[in-house]
């Protein structure tokens, strides 16, 4: 991983599941880089033992632009909740991405048809 990439509590995991994870990560960061620029990326681990399993917590703060996205989630499937975590950052990175010119052109087309 690069050095705009920060993994925190990553190092609990063994080799396979570590690999495993950064694919997961890999992939999903072609998808942001899609949409914009980010200048930093923070995912933390934290694994709790709930009866005879452990749940993953997810948490991740990514910097694009001038944003700052944050989103989270939790699962007994560290790759299930991995995934889950960039479904959620994605969908929050076009939520707050979302062109203002489209806006403003819908606006302009409802005044212009009145």
């Amino acid at each position: 991983m690069d050095s705009t990439i920060s993994l925190i509590g990553f190092d609990i995991l063994d080799n396979l599941e570590q690999n495993k994870a950064k694919e997961i990560i890999t992939k999903n960061l072609k998808k942001i880089d899609v949409r914009g620029d980010y200048s930093k990326l923070v995912i933390e681990l934290k694994q709790h033992k709930h009866s005879q399993e452990f749940v993953h917590e997810v948490k991740a703060v990514l910097f694009i632009g001038d944003k700052r996205i944050s989103s989270q989630t939790s699962d007994k499937n560290l790759y299930k909740a991995l995934q889950t975590l960039f479904d959620k950052t994605l969908a929050e990175i076009e939520h707050k991405t979302k062109p203002k010119k489209q806006h403003n052109l819908n606006r302009r087309k409802l005044e212009n048809d009145e």
